[in-house]
C-alpha cells in the first residue's frame, strides 16, 4: 500500500493559500498535483470534489475529523482512494477550508491489499505523498475489524461510493444520487439515497450588448410616438376608471339589497319572538288560575290528619278544623254555585225543549 501511494497516479483539489491578501480564488484542481490523470478522470474527481461539503458547527474555527472516500473511477477498473479535510482557514479568514486528495489504485491490485488497508487511514503517508505542509488534518482512529468492514463494503458494491468518516461532519450529494456511509463513530453503515444533482454548467456567455439604432425615419417620427403613446396611456386609464368606477356601484348595490334583505329577516324574526311572548303569557296565566282553582277545594288532609293526630283530643280536633272552616265554606258555596249552575242549565233547557214541543203541537 506504502508504494502504491509513492508511485500511484495521484490529485489534489482545494484553494492555494500562498496568494496576496484580499486575491479570493475559487475551489480548483490544484496546479502540478496529477499525475497519471486523464482530462475526462480529472472532471470526474473534480465533480466529486464539488459533492462533498462541511456541515456548520457550533464553533466555527473548530476543526473537522478527515473524512476517508472509496469511489469507483472511470470504467470500473480502478478505484479512487480520496480524503477529505478541514485545512484551516483561507488567506480571507474563513474557516473549514475543504482539501481533498486522492490517488488512484487498479481495482485488482486493491482487493489483493486487504492487510494493508488500515494505511488509508494514517494521515502522516497522505502528508508525505502530497507534501502538505501545516496540515491540520489527524489520523481517524479504526480497528483492523472495521478495516475488515469496510473493504468488504468496496468490494461488494464496487458500484456505489463509500464515504468513512463521522457522518454528522459531512455532506455529500453524488452524481450518482446513492452512496454508502460508514459511521467511525457508531460504527454502522447507512446507504444513503439523495436527489440526483446535476454536474455543474458552463458559465452563460453573456451576449453582445446591442448597439443603438441609428435609423433617421425613427429619429424624425419620434416626438410622433411618444405623443401617440401618451394618449393611449390616458385613454386606456381613463376606461380603466371607468370600469372599476362602475364596478365599485354594483358592489355597493349588491350590498344594500343584502341588508334590506337582512333588516326585513330581522323584524320577522321580532315580530315572531312577541308573538310566542304573548303565548307565553297566556298560557302561564292559563296555568295559574287552575292552580288557584284546584287549591280552593283542595285540602291537605294528611297534614290536617297529623296535626290532630299530634294531640288527640275533641278540643285540638275543633281548632284544628276552626283553621280550615272559611276555606271549606268558601268551597263549599263555590261547589254549591257549581251545581245550581249546572241544574238551572238542565231546567231551561228541559223548559226551551218542553216550549219548542208544545209549539209544534199548537201549529198542528
Amino acid at each position: 500500500m506504502q508504494e502504491i501511494f509513492k508511485n500511484g497516479s495521484t490529485i489534489s483539489y482545494g484553494k492555494r493559500k500562498n496568494l496576496a491578501p484580499g486575491i479570493v480564488e475559487d475551489y480548483l484542481i490544484l496546479p502540478d498535483s496529477t499525475k497519471g490523470f486523464t482530462s475526462d478522470e480529472k472532471n470526474n474527481f473534480e465533480k466529486i470534489c464539488k459533492s462533498f461539503s462541511w456541515t456548520s458547527t457550533s464553533n466555527p474555527g473548530e476543526i473537522l475529523p478527515p473524512c476517508y472516500g472509496f469511489f469507483p473511477f472511470g470504467d470500473g477498473s480502478s478505484i479512487l482512494v480520496a480524503r477529505f479535510i478541514d485545512d484551516g482557514r483561507d488567506n480571507q479568514g474563513r474557516a473549514d477550508l475543504l482539501r481533498v486528495d486522492a490517488i488512484k489504485i487498479p481495482a485488482q491490485l486493491f482487493h489483493e491489499l486487504k492487510s494493508d488497508l488500515s494505511f488509508v487511514f494514517d494521515s502522516s503517508i497522505w502528508k508525505n505523498t502530497f507534501a502538505i505542509e501545516n496540515s491540520m488534518a489527524d489520523s481517524i482512529v479504526i480497528s483492523p475489524d472495521d478495516c475488515d468492514k469496510v473493504f468488504e463494503l468496496v468490494k461488494k458494491s464496487i458500484t456505489v461510493p463509500l464515504l468513512v468518516g463521522c457522518s454528522k461532519n459531512f455532506k455529500f450529494k453524488p452524481t450518482s444520487g446513492k452512496f454508502n456511509s460508514f459511521d467511525i463513530n457508531s460504527k454502522t453503515v447507512e446507504e444513503i439515497s439523495v436527489p440526483i444533482v446535476a454536474p455543474p454548467s458552463n458559465p452563460r456567455i453573456p451576449l453582445p450588448p446591442q448597439k443603438p439604432i441609428q435609423s433617421s425615419v425613427v429619429q424624425k417620427y419620434f416626438p410622433y410616438v411618444v405623443f401617440l403613446s401618451l394618449i393611449g396611456n390616458i385613454f386606456f386609464g381613463l376606461l380603466a376608471y371607468d370600469l372599476k368606477f362602475n364596478q365599485i356601484e354594483k358592489l355597493e348595490i349588491e350590498k344594500k339589497e343584502k341588508d334590506e334583505k337582512i333588516t326585513y329577516s330581522d323584524n320577522l324574526v321580532i315580530e315572531k319572538d312577541g308573538l310566542i311572548k304573548e303565548k307565553d303569557v297566556i298560557i302561564a296565566q292559563k296555568i295559574a288560575d287552575l292552580n288557584a282553582e284546584k287549591n280552593k277545594t283542595k285540602f291537605d288532609l294528611d297534614k290536617i290528619m297529623e296535626q290532630v293526630k299530634s294531640n288527640p283530643t275533641l278540643v285540638n280536633a275543633k281548632k284544628v278544623l276552626e283553621k280550615y272552616e272559611i276555606e271549606a265554606h268558601d268551597a263549599f258555596m263555590d261547589r254549591v254555585k257549581s251545581d245550581f249552575s249546572k241544574a238551572q242549565k238542565k231546567s231551561i233547557d228541559k223548559w226551551l225543549e218542553d216550549l219548542k214541543a208544545s209549539d209544534s203541537k199548537g201549529k198542528k
